[in-house]
């Protein structure tokens, strides 16, 4: 009967072993896998196809835009002069004058909160349509590199030199 029990304690060492040295080489194999860090949406931002994409927003939503800027800047007068003129107007200007400026405010918010929208959606459009050819750039860019990995750069907090291939997904998307 002992013998038996020496006989299972021995092939349970046995056991113990080969699995504590499977998970040596285990963490060996893992500790030796390359991870890279890549911003993707900065990549493509700085490539051609996004400084082309930056021209075309400028061009669609410039009138937009001017006229923002202009709205500000008639508001900031109008708040001036509300401010400067206000010990010296009657009550029935300075109201009227106050209600002007409310409306002008709620113009120019709402035309800012359209064009952001615009913004937005034309950048998801943007980069709805160029994340294949991303997906691509970064999986040969991984291939040629060897990385087992690439994340996202914002997932990641602190990169060693050498793992952000930022720079070559950008150079890759300008081929």
């Amino acid at each position: 009967m002992l013998l038996t029990s020496e006989k299972t304690m021995q092939k349970l060492f046995v056991l113990i072993f080969c699995v504590l040295f499977s998970f040596m080489f285990y963490t060996q194999a893992q500790a030796a896998s390359r991870v890279a860090v890549v911003d993707w949406r900065a990549a493509l931002l700085a490539s051609d196809q996004g400084s082309n994409f930056r021209q075309s927003i400028e061009k669609q939503l410039g009138k937009d835009q001017k006229k923002l800027v202009q709205m500000k800047q008639s508001l900031v007068a109008l708040q001036e002069q509300i401010k400067k003129d206000k010990d010296t107007l009657s009550e029935d200007r300075l109201e009227q004058m106050t209600d002007r400026f409310g409306k002008e405010l709620n113009a120019y918010e709402q035309l800012s909160a359209q064009v952001s929208q615009k913004r937005l959606q034309m950048e998801e459009a943007f980069i709805k349509s160029a994340e294949p050819k991303i997906v691509e750039a970064i999986t040969a860019i991984s291939k040629q590199k060897k990385f087992d990995l690439v994340l996202d750069r914002q997932a990641a907090l602190h990169v060693g030199a050498g793992l952000d291939i930022t720079e070559a997904l950008k150079q890759k998307l300008n081929q």
